[in-house]
């Protein structure tokens, strides 16, 4: 079974703390309305990690940021319906 986030787009910016692999996050999620995608920011002890990276479908949070502060579990967008096509606001 997988864990989720569930992320309450009609309140962006959302901002909330999440407790992962042990350690407590800090997460805001903002809507880019000219690239019609959602976006992260995570702080780990008032760093932050990570700025405004863009939520794609099915690509994992982070990547190609080598900090080793950054929670190291698979975050990514996801679709359970298999009907999204991209990560937009109407999907």
């Amino acid at each position: 079974m997988r864990n989720y986030l569930d992320v309450d787009v009609k309140n962006i910016p959302y901002i909330f703390q999440i407790t992962l692999v042990g350690d407590t996050y800090d997460m805001r999620v903002d809507y880019n309305e000219v690239a019609d995608y959602y976006t992260i920011t995570i702080w780990h002890n008032n760093k932050r990690l990570l700025t405004q990276e863009p939520l794609l479908l099915g690509q994992l949070v982070g990547i190609d940021i080598p900090d080793p502060e950054l929670p190291r579990i698979d975050i990514r967008t996801m679709d359970e319906t298999g009907k999204a096509t991209d990560q937009g606001k109407g999907t």
